[in-house]
């Protein structure tokens, strides 16, 4: 019996665990408070850690708003990049959910094992701000935080 593998990340908000969620439904999403060299993981268990500076060989072609080691199964997310990047203040409920879109998308690449993206959609190579910032599929509505689309009503 294989057990799936644990997603550790830092206390989040559940905007951040709910955007994990929804684009890999099968995480066991588990918290942790303090320093992520302190976190005890099994082979194969996923490590998110937020970062305000990038990282060294962070991919320099436009703005790097994650990174993955597949080695290490260490998953980056550049939060001060991504904050600029959509024009967002830290505590800002978008930024949270961009933060969640990042953190699936990166880990996409460890459970793919590539470095390749799609030619669209989320887990495409340029990610646009209508992504990260989400908008109803159907009418392009901007969706807030809600379940459902206050444009078409349909749900999100």
């Amino acid at each position: 019996m294989t057990t799936r593998p644990i997603v550790h990340l830092p206390v989040a908000s559940p905007l951040i665990r709910a955007e994990v969620r929804r684009r890999h439904p099968g995480a066991r999403l588990e918290p942790y408070d303090g320093s992520p060299f302190d976190v005890r993981r099994r082979r194969g268990d996923v490590l998110v850690i937020p970062c305000s500076d990038t990282p060294p060989g962070a991919p320099r072609d436009g703005v790097a708003v994650g990174t993955c080691d597949r080695a290490s199964r260490t998953v980056l997310v550049l939060t001060t990049n991504l904050a600029g990047f959509l024009c967002l203040r830290p505590g800002d409920a978008r930024l949270d959910v961009a933060i969640g879109r990042t953190v699936a998308h990166e880990m996409e690449h460890l459970r793919r094992g590539t470095r390749g993206h799609d030619r669209r959609g989320w887990f495409s190579r340029c990610v646009d701000l209508d992504d990260l910032r989400r908008r109803c599929p159907a009418c392009r509505f901007p969706l807030e935080l809600g379940p459902f689309c206050p444009g078409c009503g349909r749900r999100s």
